[in-house]
C-alpha cells in the first residue's frame, strides 16, 4: 500500500509498499492471465501509482473478472478501496485475496493491512450489493433451468455481462463461468439433433445466426484449449450451414466437407456437400459423394439408405440419365 500521509502509525509504514514496487508480480501473473486482465492490470497500476483511485478500482475489477482466480487484483482492489476510505469493502477483498494466495510470501504484510482496514472499518461489514445479489440469483436460476443464450443476447449470456456490468468481482465467476460455457455449448447440440425422418436440422439463416452468437459467446468465457478447439470446429458447421442457405453452393460444398472431416460426430454434414453439389451442378462429385455415404450408412444409419438412393436418382436425373434414374424411384415403390 502507499505509504499514508503523516500520522499513521510507524509500524504500518514499514509494513507498506507502493504497487509499483509489486510489478514484477504482476508480471509474473499477467503472463497467466490473458490480453484482457493483462492490459486491465497495467491500467490499474498505473492509476493507482497517480492516486487515481476511481479508474485503479474499475481496472483491477476488470482484470478480476477477466482472471477470477488470479488473486493479485483482489489485492490492489482492497488497497484501493482503503485509499477510498471504503474500508470495510478493503477489509472483504483482503480476506479474498489470502483466501486465493494462502502461500504467498506478503502474506504477513497484507494481514497487517487488513487488521488495519478492519479497525477503520469497525461495526462496518461488507454486504454484496442487493442489485448484485438479484442478479446473481437470477443467473443462477437461469443457467439451472431457463436459456443459456437467446437472440439479441439474452438468457444466461445476458444475465451474466449485466451482472459484469454492475461490477460484480469475486472468485465464484469462474465456476460461472464454466457453468455458462457448457450451457451454451449443450444449447447448440441440442439443436444439431435432426428431427425424426429428417436429414439435418431443420434451421433457418437467423437461427444459425443464433448458433454462432452461442458459440462466440462461449470463446469469450474460457482459455481451456481443448474446449477452445470444439468451438472453432462446431462454428464450421454454422459456415457451411450458412453458405448452403445464401445460395454459395461451390463454397458451400468446401465447407461443409472440411467441417464433416473436423466433426466426424455430425452425419448431416455429408447430406449438406452433397446438396452443395447437386445445386453447383458438379454432378459427378455428387454421385461419387453419393455413393461414399451410402457406404457409410450401411452400418451407421442403414434406415437412411433410401434417402440415398433418392439422392442418387436425382443426381442421375439431373445428368440426364432419366432411365437409371427411373429405375430407382420404381424400385423404392415396389417396396
Amino acid at each position: 500500500m502507499r505509504a499514508p500521509i503523516a500520522g499513521r502509525a510507524r509500524a504500518f509504514l514499514l509494513a507498506t509498499i507502493t504497487i509499483a514496487s509489486l510489478l514484477s508480480v504482476f508480471a509474473t501473473a499477467a503472463l497467466a492471465s490473458g490480453p484482457s486482465a493483462t492490459s486491465a492490470l497495467k491500467r490499474a497500476n498505473d492509476a493507482y501509482n497517480q492516486s487515481r483511485y476511481d479508474e485503479a478500482r474499475d481496472g483491477f475489477i476488470e482484470a478480476i473478472q477477466a482472471e477470477p482466480h488470479a488473486p493479485d487484483a483482489y489485492r490492489n482492489l482492497a488497497r484501493t478501496y482503503f485509499w477510498q476510505n471504503d474500508y470495510s469493502s478493503a477489509t472483504a477483498y483482503y480476506d479474498l485475496y489470502m483466501r486465493l494466495a494462502a502461500e504467498a510470501a506478503d502474506l504477513e504484510q497484507v494481514r497487517a493491512e487488513r487488521r488495519l482496514a478492519a479497525t477503520r472499518a469497525g461495526d462496518q461489514i461488507w454486504q454484496m450489493p442487493e442489485g448484485q445479489r438479484l442478479a446473481l440469483k437470477a443467473l443462477g436460476d437461469e443457467l439451472d433451468e431457463g436459456r443459456a443464450y437467446t437472440a439479441g443476447g439474452g438468457g444466461a449470456w445476458g444475465l451474466y455481462r449485466t451482472l459484469l456490468r454492475m461490477q460484480f468481482a469475486q472468485p465464484e465467476l469462474a465456476q460461472l463461468r464454466r457453468r455458462l460455457v457448457r450451457r451454451l455449448l449443450d444449447e447448440y447440440e441440442g439443436l444439431m439433433v435432426p428431427q425424426v425422418n429428417q436429414l439435418a436440422p431443420l434451421l433457418d439463416l437467423e437461427d444459425w445466426k443464433v448458433q454462432r452468437e452461442r458459440l462466440r459467446a462461449a470463446r469469450t468465457l474460457t482459455n481451456d484449449e481443448a474446449m477452445l478447439d470444439v468451438l472453432r470446429r462446431r462454428e464450421m458447421i454454422v459456415e457451411a450451414a450458412e453458405a448452403l442457405l445464401l445460395g454459395r453452393y461451390p463454397a458451400a460444398a468446401t465447407l461443409a466437407e472440411s467441417a464433416a472431416s473436423e466433426n466426424a460426430d455430425i452425419a448431416f454434414l455429408h447430406w449438406y456437400r452433397i446438396a452443395a453439389l447437386i445445386y453447383a451442378g458438379r454432378h459427378a462429385l455428387a454421385m461419387t459423394a453419393v455413393e461414399e455415404l451410402g457406404r457409410r450408412l450401411l452400418d451407421a444409419a442403414p434406415a437412411q439408405l433410401d434417402y440415398a438412393r433418392i439422392v442418387r436418382a436425382a443426381v442421375l436425373q439431373a445428368s440426364g440419365k432419366h432411365d437409371d434414374a427411373a429405375g430407382i424411384y420404381l424400385d423404392l415403390l415396389s417396396k
